[in-house]
């Protein structure tokens, strides 16, 4: 007898963003059940200052264990060094937009996702509260 071991899938996506007018680095972490189309909620990693798409991964590379036994949606968006927010002086610099907008938008269309959150690392503190307070969905 043979026992197969199911693993999740990790992707490194290009995701454009109207907003910045540019395509943005995102890996995401899709546990097998949303793969087989089984809606799981989604769990948004934000890096902090200095890191990229793949800090989470390399924080915590038990991810993708963590997203089939638990059933979520890792994704991790390359924010640079922005802290997520709207730069009202550079226009290549809109991950608030990207992330509370244009990426959730992207993530529902192509991964059978339910309810989202964030989680940050090192991002500046209370910015995770800006999200929850400014973009409640």
């Amino acid at each position: 007898m043979s026992v197969g071991m199911q693993a999740a899938k990790v992707d490194t996506l290009s995701v454009h963003s109207d907003a910045m007018n540019k395509e943005v680095q995102v890996i995401t972490i899709c546990p097998d059940k949303a793969m087989a189309g089984e809606k799981c909620p989604v769990l948004y990693l934000l890096h902090g200052y200095g890191g990229n798409a793949g800090t989470w991964l390399g924080i915590k590379p038990e991810l993708p264990r963590i997203a089939d036994k638990e059933g979520i949606i890792f994704v991790c968006p390359d924010g640079k060094n922005s802290w997520y927010w709207d730069s009202p002086e550079n226009p290549a610099y809109r991950y608030e937009t990207f992330v509370t907008s244009e990426l959730v938008k992207y993530i529902e269309f192509y991964y059978e996702s339910g309810e989202w959150g964030t989680c940050c690392h090192r991002v500046k503190y209370g910015w995770s509260w800006k999200f929850m307070v400014i973009h409640p969905s």
